[in-house]
């Protein structure tokens, strides 16, 4: 499968010896020179052949511009992709790219017959919550601590690598209303609902809605001020394994002017809308 945008730019299966060296670069341009898991040539070709997907998006120069990595397998018993990699390289960084190739991930795991795709992030990143809920639709499903623990990339060094893992129904509503630039819906007083950070306990009467706060960019807080960033991290790990816990799901994500900080809001499963 291949697809061409607005600008030219081809996304396509890598398949040639230059494109998988090209990959194998931006993975240490991205997650830094000491990076040891990158995934090799090898793997990159040999997923692709049981329903995997490993697709470049090359400009008119033939560079690589960026690249989705993702396997097949199965999960409680049904297929599914599992979105390891998405990186953009920085020259060609916000202008949507990445969006596109997780479109085109959409449509290559549709075409092999899977509807479900899941993946993990870091809830402290804002830009990547308003990308996977908001652009995408996808859906945190379940809070993990320290995913990565042995890693040695530079990205998931001072605080600790936990994660939100998501699930990505393809031909949900939710999905498709995304995917047109319908941001999910937060109901009139959602986005005052209470502020949770894990402590004290979440009472029985709690009502529909509760909000998660992170920072605008966990990043500089980090470099900043590694004692903040720590906190930040406590809060929200306790604050999501508590409301994960009592029936709550992430319904919504958005980011607050007046106090410069981004907000998870996040729904009863009885009040939470979409499929």
């Amino acid at each position: 499968m291949q697809q061409t945008l607005e600008d030219g730019t081809i996304i396509r299966p890598l398949s040639s010896a230059a494109d998988y060296a090209a990959c194998i670069a931006l993975q240490h341009l991205t997650w830094g020179d000491d990076f040891s898991e990158r995934v090799p040539a090898s793997i990159l070709m040999v997923c692709q052949k049981i329903g995997g997907v490993a697709a470049g998006a090359f400009v008119a120069d033939g560079s690589l511009a960026g690249f989705v990595f993702a396997l097949a397998g199965l999960h409680q018993g049904r297929p599914v992709g599992w979105s390891d990699m998405l990186a953009v390289h920085p020259r060609f960084r916000d202008r949507g790219l990445g969006l596109e190739l997780k479109k085109y991930q959409r449509l290559a795991f549709l075409a092999n017959g899977i509807d479900t795709i899941l993946w993990t992030f870091d809830p402290l990143e804002a830009r990547n919550a308003h990308f996977n809920v908001n652009k995408l639709g996808a859906e945190p499903e379940a809070y993990l601590r320290d995913v990565y623990a042995l890693s040695d990339s530079t990205l998931h060094q001072g605080i600790g690598t936990d994660r939100l893992q998501l699930v990505w129904r393809l031909r949900s509503s939710r999905a498709e209303k995304a995917l047109a630039g319908v941001v999910p819906d937060i109901p009139e007083g959602a986005a005052q609902a209470p502020l949770f950070k894990g402590s004290p306990p979440l009472p029985a009467e709690t009502g529909a809605w509760l909000r998660i706060a992170v920072p605008e960019d966990i990043q500089r807080v980090k470099a900043q001020d590694l004692h903040t960033a720590l906190q930040w991290r406590a809060e929200t790990r306790a604050a999501f394994e508590a409301a994960f816990a009592a029936g709550y799901r992430v319904a919504g994500f958005f980011r607050s002017d007046p106090d410069k900080l981004c907000y998870y809001v996040l729904a009863r499963a009885s009040e939470e809308a979409g499929d």
